[in-house]
C-alpha cells in the first residue's frame, strides 16, 4: 500500500471452512516484519493507533496506519491525533489536531495514513482516533526505523508492522519478558514500552525485575 490518504482496493480476503491462523511477512533486501493477523469476526469499530515517529535519515520513512474495510458502504471517521503538529503534516497534507474527516469503503478497501517523512523524532500519529459505522481492521506501521529513532550510530533500521486491537478490548494488566539481544555500542539492551490510554485520567505503573540484584 504505498498511496496516502487513497482508497485503493488492496484488501486480501483468505477463507477456511476450519480455524485457521495467518501470519503475514512484509519482507524487503534490508528490512523486514511480521504479524498475526487478526480474524474479521474480531475487529471493532473503534481504534487508536500506535504508530511510531518520522525517521528522516536515508529516506523519508514514515510511521503511521492503514485502514481495512470487511463490507461495503463502511464509514470511517478518523480524528488526527499525535505529536509534532506544528513541525510536519501528513504524507495528503493534514495535520495533527485538524478536524475530523470521513471516508467510505466497501469491501476489501484500504486507506492508509501517514506522515511526510520530513522530521526525525518529532512528528508521530500515536493516538489518532478511528471509528466506524461497521467493524474494521487497523494495521499500525513504520515504513523504517532505528528504536529509539533519535540514534545516530547504531545500526538496525528496520520496517514495523502490527495490526492493532480494538480499543474496547484493551485491558488493565500486561506481563513482558525480556529479549537478549547484542550490546556492541552500549545501546543495544533493554526494551522500549509505549503506554496509550483509551480514556481521560488514566493511571498507570510500572513494576519490573531486576535480574542482577533479583
Amino acid at each position: 500500500v504505498r498511496e496516502p490518504e487513497q482508497v485503493v482496493k488492496k484488501g486480501i480476503r483468505i477463507r477456511s471452512k476450519k480455524p485457521i491462523s495467518v501470519y503475514v511477512i512484509n519482507s524487503k533486501v534490508f528490512t523486514s516484519d511480521g504479524f498475526m493477523a487478526i480474524p474479521v469476526n474480531a475487529w471493532g469499530r473503534e481504534y487508536l493507533a500506535t504508530s511510531y515517529y518520522d525517521f528522516r535519515e536515508f529516506d523519508n520513512w514514515a510511521g503511521g496506519f492503514i485502514i481495512i474495510a470487511r463490507e461495503n458502504a463502511t464509514s470511517v471517521d478518523i480524528q488526527l491525533r499525535g505529536t509534532g503538529q506544528l513541525d510536519a503534516r501528513t504524507a495528503g497534507g493534514r495535520q495533527i489536531g485538524g478536524p475530523p474527516f470521513t471516508i467510505m469503503l466497501d469491501e476489501g478497501d484500504v486507506f492508509m495514513v501517514k506522515g511526510d517523512g520530513q522530521t526525525r523524532g518529532v512528528f508521530d500519529l500515536t493516538g489518532s482516533k478511528i471509528t466506524a459505522d461497521k467493524p474494521i481492521g487497523l494495521m499500525s506501521f513504520h515504513e523504517r526505523s532505528t528504536m529509539p529513532n533519535l540514534l545516530v550510530n547504531g545500526n538496525g533500521r528496520n520496517h514495523l508492522v502490527e495490526m492493532t486491537p480494538p480499543s474496547t478490548t484493551w485491558g488493565k494488566r500486561y506481563v513482558t519478558v525480556e529479549y537478549s539481544r547484542e550490546n556492541r555500542n552500549g545501546q543495544g539492551k533493554g526494551d522500549v514500552f509505549r503506554v496509550v490510554a483509551r480514556e481521560p485520567n488514566t493511571r498507570w505503573t510500572l513494576k519490573y525485575y531486576d535480574k542482577t540484584s533479583k
